[in-house]
């Protein structure tokens, strides 16, 4: 692996990171032509390269699954160091880090009224679970996270809120942007509400009866409810059945465990500069309320 010196590999995190072209210009004045040259022609030989998808290829074909604490993850830390080491970085090593850990057990989601269904769901991460006999109630409808917001009235109350917050496709990730808000802060919008549970569309465009996971968050001020995922064809089956007006009345069941103790590794590779190598170069990106965009 060719290494490249101090100036050239700033030159190559600033024009891969896709910045906005005013912001480029802002920085044009700390790079020389020669650097800004480099960084083009790193750019541009690294949108020819399959590195990067042969090395997700890899990880999901030979570890997979790996969540934090998990069996898998300590293949996941020796799957990078050897990786690593095989691209030719320098200094490769873990370092441990305690975790907190958290296991999902059985989940099972149904609709009992109008008319019973049995739904492909999935605990969303990082939710509590239901009580041991699960729990049944009736189902407040949101088309999206913004419309659960904007209500200030007390529907949510005592009720399961969905939110069928749809991802739009597009190539910049900006459709994902949008609708994952709804996975990250739809269960403390819900719990805000008085709500007893939170389910949600499936954050993405696939038309599979798979539920996908994702980290979510809880207001420490509020009740943590249960949170899952249904899939995107059971979602739209929900969107179905509220159009007749009648109530929707659904039953949950998880099981989860949460707050574990566990260790994991931050995987640590470096690429030395020819010049100044000693020195540690941060390139990072500060977006202030009411300003414009910095680049430090």
């Amino acid at each position: 692996m060719r290494l490249i010196d101090r100036r050239h590999y700033l030159g190559w995190m600033l024009a891969s990171t896709l910045l906005p072209q005013r912001l480029l210009a802002q920085t044009a004045a700390v790079w020389t032509d020669a650097d800004l040259a480099q960084a083009l022609a790193l750019r541009n030989a690294a949108m020819k390269d399959s590195l990067a998808y042969q090395l997700v290829d890899s990880l999901v074909t030979e570890v997979g699954s790996r969540p934090a604490g998990s069996a898998a993850d300590p293949r996941a830390v020796e799957w990078a160091l050897a990786k690593l080491k095989g691209l030719g970085f320098a200094k490769v090593r873990a370092e441990p880090v305690a975790v907190k850990a958290w296991r999902q057990g059985p989940v099972s989601m149904d609709i009992l009224a109008p008319f019973p269904h049995r739904l492909v769901a999935t605990a969303l991460g990082n939710s509590v679970g239901t009580p041991a006999g699960g729990l049944e109630a009736e189902v407040a409808y949101y088309s999206d996270l913004a419309a659960l917001k904007a209500d200030t009235s007390e529907r949510a109350k005592g009720r399961i809120v969905f939110i069928n917050n749809k991802t739009e496709r597009s190539r910049d990730g900006s459709g994902y942007g949008q609708a994952v808000m709804a996975r990250v802060a739809g269960a403390a919008e819900a719990a805000r509400r008085g709500a007893v549970a939170v389910a949600i569309r499936s954050i993405g465009t696939d038309r599979d009866r798979l539920a996908h996971t994702g980290g979510m968050r809880y207001d420490p001020q509020l009740r943590q409810v249960p949170s899952l995922a249904v899939s995107i064809p059971d979602a739209e089956l929900i969107e179905r059945l509220q159009r007749y007006g009648k109530p929707l009345v659904m039953r949950l069941q998880l099981q989860t465990e949460t707050e574990l103790n566990a260790s994991s590794h931050n995987v640590i590779a470096e690429v030395p500069g020819t010049d100044l190598a000693d020195e540690v170069v941060l390139l990072g990106r500060t977006l202030t309320p009411g300003t414009s965009d910095r680049v430090r």
